[in-house]
């Protein structure tokens, strides 16, 4: 017999609870240090408690480090001695305004590190979003082989459950017909065994009036035979003398079949009843028998009904385990289809930049068969309007061939029945300068108001750009256009141009 060999399994990484990173054991505590989602306390002394990631952006706009430069600035001020001349005066406020830009230009370095460390977070959430769905999508395919699995195991537990029952339903009726032939058999014996007994009754009864009778004639005819007559004395002596002779020559008298009669038959219901005696120690056994068997087969059946049972709790656990198994993987399509219609959105936010490839081509195309190109879709706000933007190079209706169409369209959205209809978004459409120097870039700024399909609304939906313009300077670069559209907030305008 082989030996089995046993082993441990040990892991080497562990997954980070802050950040979801998956780390080496010896880098788990150095990780905690320094991990950028860590919670810390403000060090101005606000208070406040920030994500150590957030934690530059939070001192830009710290009220407490805006109290201290101001403070520094008025004791610097009260500082300053009275009898400064008008030109110390000016040099002072030409270092002021220094410090002032220097200030803005570190504020804007700070705040443009802060978008960069956000970007790079939301690619890594980005990416530990795909993660996690392709991790769902291969838990989801494990949970479905199991179920099909357990729905086959019981599927053939009920066939095997239904088959039992049949033979076990079978062998109980055919023990029910051998006990009713028994019962009848049994009911037989007993008749026949009856009439026996009574036949030999009758047999006995009438054995013994024949002996009474007889007796009784024997009785009457012996007075005869003692006291003879005179005249008849010679006669009874010689004709008893012939008689006696022959009976002493050896000769026996023939028996009467009058008395030969009831012996024979009561020799015959004496073997009749050893017969009867015989059958009845064999039924006897034979019903030990059948008793011992059904006791047995009764037994089996008491185990088959206890097996039954045990496979009735089988089969109602594997169905609530079943059932479970289903709602888990019922919700795990539903966070795996919210998790991918999310992921499909280009932006939650309002904003979003639809580049153009092959301007060219597609300005072909839509010269030739009218057709109107899709954008992506975004929404306004997390769980808000399914917006998505489409454009015509080309043009539509009397624009055509002279301007490039574009409009915002709402299409249907799994949180439709929440908001607020008809839908009233004002947005602003950008068609962005691609020139080098982004201080001189010049874009083209159309305001558009969203619309829904059958919606009537007196406002611009789709608005129109010269070709003029937009061949002109660097909106076409590369072949590509760039359109960005930026939903109006609630309390001002969408964007600066």
């Amino acid at each position: 017999m082989e030996d089995m060999v046993k082993g441990r399994l040990k892991f080497s990484q562990t997954s980070c609870y802050l950040c979801s990173e998956w780390l080496d054991d010896c880098d788990v505590e150095e990780h905690l240090r320094t991990c950028r989602k860590q919670k810390t306390v403000c060090p101005n002394g606000c208070g406040t408690i920030v994500v150590l990631k957030y934690l530059q952006l939070h001192q830009n706009t710290c009220p407490a480090s805006y109290g201290v430069q101001m403070e520094n600035e008025e004791e610097q001020a009260a500082n300053v001695p009275a009898t400064v001349s008008d030109t110390d005066a000016e040099n002072e406020l030409q270092r002021d305004e220094a410090q002032t830009v220097g200030d803005v230009l570190e504020s804007l370095e700070n705040e443009l590190k802060c978008l960069k460390l956000i970007v790079s977070d939301h690619a890594n959430d980005k990416l530990y979003v795909h993660t996690n769905l392709a991790r769902l999508k291969q838990f989801y395919d494990v949970s479905q082989k199991w179920t099909t699995k357990v729905y086959d195991s019981i599927v053939s537990l009920n066939k095997l459950c239904y088959q039992e029952k049949i033979q076990r339903t079978l062998e109980l009726t055919a023990v029910q017909q051998k006990l009713l032939s028994i019962e009848m058999w049994n009911l037989d014996i007993a008749s026949r065994f009856d009439r026996a007994e009574e036949k030999m009754f009758f047999l006995i009864q009438r054995d013994t009036t024949e002996n009474t009778d007889g007796a009784r004639s024997d009785a009457d005819a012996s007075p005869d035979v003692q006291n003879p007559s005179p005249g008849e004395a010679d006669t009874t002596t010689e004709d008893a003398a012939p008689s006696t002779v022959g009976i002493s020559k050896g000769e026996e008298p023939a028996s009467d079949p009058l008395e030969d009669g009831p012996a024979a038959m009561v020799s015959q219901a004496v073997s009749n009843s050893k017969l009867v005696q015989e059958m009845i120690e064999e039924f006897k056994a034979q019903y030990g028998k059948i008793k011992v068997e059904v006791k047995d087969t009764q037994a089996q059946m008491f185990e088959y009904e206890e097996r039954i049972q045990l496979l009735e709790k089988l089969v109602e656990r594997y169905r609530r385990e079943t059932y479970h198994t289903k709602q888990r993987s019922d919700e795990l399509q539903q966070n795996l289809l919210l998790a991918n219609a999310r992921n499909n959105l280009a932006s939650e936010n309002g904003r979003v930049i639809w580049r153009i490839d092959n301007f060219a081509q597609k300005l072909k195309e839509s010269s030739e068969l009218e057709t109107m190109i899709k954008g992506p879709i975004f929404t306004n706000q997390p769980y808000g309007y399914m917006l998505q933007m489409e454009a015509s190079p080309y043009g539509i209706g009397t624009w055509r061939g002279r301007n490039l169409i574009a409009g915002l369209t709402i299409v249907p959205g799994p949180y439709d029945s929440l908001l607020e209809w008809p839908c009233r978004l004002t947005a602003t459409l950008i068609l962005r300068d691609q020139t080098s120097k982004r201080a001189e870039a010049k874009n083209v700024c159309k305001p558009i108001v969203a619309k829904a399909k059958g919606q009537r609304d007196p406002n611009q939906h789709y608005v129109y750009i010269s070709h003029d313009i937009l061949f002109s300077n660097n909106y076409l670069n590369n072949d590509s256009i760039f359109l960005e559209l930026i939903i109006a907030s609630e309390s001002g305008t969408s964007s600066q141009c």
